[in-house]
């Protein structure tokens, strides 16, 4: 007969058809897992599945949420040479009732806390003893207590716009418990909700005195002053990372905090480390992190921009297909702007490898042999884009100037002409378009 302690377990596997699904390659704690569920439920009950693969623990997890049937994940933090956290991550977003217990030979305090984050709702330190391992699941799935339910109907009321009846619920947690930075967190929310950042605020720094060590009211405390004073959003993105230093989108927050101050060099520190920590543990999210990195500087930064999209770019190494093409334009803008057209050509030619009918690429290239005064290349480039797509010029008066430009910078002022009236038509008050038609009429007046 099971212990009470594990009744939330034998509860979960005999009456709500609950799933164990363990992640790992380790075959002790293969073995352990089987000896311990087994010794609370009946062995030939179907409520186990272990593997080594990723896949069939993913598909598993999928058949058991479109089955309705609750699931508790054990997944090793790393396995079979790789990081188990990009598993951690897609789980906790797309089955975000699945309870998901961690598996590791040794915590790290700050890498800990960050998985936390993510969602893990326990830790399971190897090697593991039976009685500790049906402990942890246990805990990992057990029923709500009493505040918790409160604390979820608290949200739900908040969510429902029911503030008053929120309102209600947070006291009711702060009469059962003084001082729970849970309560003092869900009254912020319900400040916040309401536009009264200032008392939202005063909510969460409560909740933040109470447990200074607990993230969450730090993570509000960053969202109410967003907007507001920047030096304390820095101040708490900074606790919230000595507290959970493995979190790499917060180290792209604290640059992105540090470019808004101007603070380049501080800026591109966290930025680094941030890419360090997702090559770790989320590698196939690289990409798409510098990218991202790179829109946040682009326009203050072009140089740093240029670098993080070429990363972007060489993460996929020799996967790059046609969704690459606004990256390889992006930073073929940025090495313009720096004055970097060769670097700039390179690049567009790396992209019409991919794309070579693609009318913005050849555009863009124009314009970077335009800007090293290459005339032959970039007439011919022009003619290239126009040709995929006559329709080109009508983009944008900007565009129109551009083109229009190519051709006159290449001697041919009449095939610039019907470019810059084109610039006017879409946009009559454009004084470069203006400006060049005036000389061409006053030239031609005078050849006459």
């Amino acid at each position: 007969m099971a212990s009470p302690g594990l009744s939330s377990l034998v509860d979960f596997v005999e009456h709500r058809n609950g799933v164990v699904v363990a992640l790992s390659d380790d075959k002790v704690i293969h073995r352990t897992l089987r000896s311990a569920i087994h010794r609370v439920v009946d062995t030939r009950k179907d409520c186990l599945v272990s593997t080594a693969s990723r896949k069939t623990a993913m598909d598993t997890l999928k058949e058991l949420a479109q089955a309705k049937r609750p699931s508790l994940l054990l997944v090793e933090h790393r396995f079979n040479g790789r990081s188990g956290t990009d598993v951690i991550l897609t789980v906790s977003q797309q089955y975000p009732d699945t309870k998901i217990v961690l598996l590791t030979a040794e915590v790290q305090a700050g890498n800990i806390a960050y998985l936390f984050e993510l969602g893990i709702a326990g830790v399971v330190v190897k090697p593991v003893s039976i009685n500790n391992m049906l402990e942890k699941m246990s805990n990992a799935i057990k029923p709500p207590d009493d505040l918790r339910t409160l604390m979820s109907e608290g949200h739900q009321r908040l969510e429902d716009g029911d503030y008053d009846g929120s309102e209600a619920v947070a006291h009711r947690i702060l009469e059962i418990k003084p001082g729970s930075p849970a309560g003092l967190m869900l009254l912020g929310d319900i400040h916040m909700a309401q536009d009264n950042r200032e008392a939202a605020i005063s909510s969460y720094l409560r909740a933040h005195t109470e447990a200074e060590l607990y993230l969450e009211p730090l993570k509000r405390l960053v969202t109410a002053f967003k907007g507001l004073d920047d030096d304390k959003v820095l101040e708490y993105l900074t606790k919230l990372d000595w507290i959970s230093p493995f979190n790499p989108t917060r180290k792209q927050e604290i640059g992105e905090a540090y470019m808004r101050r101007d603070d380049q060099e501080r800026a591109e520190g966290y930025f680094d480390r941030c890419l360090e920590l997702v090559q770790e543990e989320l590698p196939s999210l690289y990409s798409s992190v510098a990218s991202g990195i790179a829109t946040a500087v682009e326009k203050q930064a072009p140089g740093m921009a240029a670098r993080y999209l070429k990363e972007s770019l060489d993460a996929k190494k020799d996967k790059l297909d046609e969704s690459d093409i606004d990256t390889f334009n992006r930073l073929g803008i940025a090495l313009r702007r720096q004055g970097k057209w060769r670097e700039a050509v390179e690049e567009y030619d790396r992209a019409l490898g991919i794309a070579p009918k693609d009318a913005g690429l050849h555009y863009n290239l124009a314009l970077a042999w335009h800007d090293g005064n290459r005339r032959g290349e970039a007439l011919s480039s022009i003619r290239k884009a126009l040709e995929l797509d006559p329709a080109l010029p009508k983009y944008g008066d900007g565009v129109a100037v551009n083109i229009a430009n190519v051709f006159l910078n290449a001697g041919s002022p009449e095939r610039a002409r019907p470019f810059f009236e084109t610039a006017l038509e879409l946009n009559p008050s454009n004084s470069s378009a203006r400006r060049q038609l005036k000389l061409m009429d006053k030239t031609a007046s005078k050849e006459s």
